[in-house]
């Protein structure tokens, strides 16, 4: 009873408490990191295998085969998929949520050097924690002449036939 007394007879005493404690939580609450849904990073592993001439069945069956063998005992691999196209084979392993990158490209280097052998001219696979399908390349080229012949049609050909 002695808290309402005293707050009845010193009123602006506590209007200021009460402000302040307002004012408190007021600064408190623009501090607050607000996130309504978490940062989640997805755990995928790209794995791409060179072999300078060689046909998309001969890398499907002599480099994308035994791979997929020897990575599908991994633990937390939710999918995998592969692809082969002239000279060049990729397998695209995606883990869990919460693996860990580093654990995860360790673990698929580990296992690739367990394939007993690869064919001659094959390049060593190349391991990377990241996700083919989500690379954008760009390119931009600006020419800029002051010759008003440049026939720009002719540039482009050249272009796309050397580049």
């Amino acid at each position: 009873m002695d808290l309402v007394r005293t707050s009845i007879r010193q009123p602006v005493t506590v209007s200021v408490g009460v402000l302040l404690v307002l004012l408190a939580g007021l600064l408190a609450l623009g501090r607050i990191p607000i996130q309504l849904t978490p940062n989640v990073e997805d755990t995928i592993v790209a794995v791409t295998t060179r072999w300078e001439g060689a046909s998309p069945q001969e890398i499907e069956q002599d480099l994308i085969d035994p791979q997929e063998e020897r990575l599908q005992g991994i633990t937390g691999l939710e999918r995998m998929t592969s692809a082969s196209q002239q000279g060049v084979g990729s397998i695209r392993l995606e883990f869990d949520v919460g693996t860990p990158k580093d654990l995860a490209l360790r673990e698929v280097s580990d296992k690739l050097r367990e394939v007993p052998e690869y064919p001659e001219n094959v390049d060593e696979p190349v391991v990377e924690a990241s996700d083919p399908e989500n690379r954008d390349y760009i390119a931009w080229f600006i020419f800029d002449t002051t010759d008003p012949s440049l026939d720009v049609r002719k540039q482009q050909d050249f272009a796309e036939d050397r580049l």
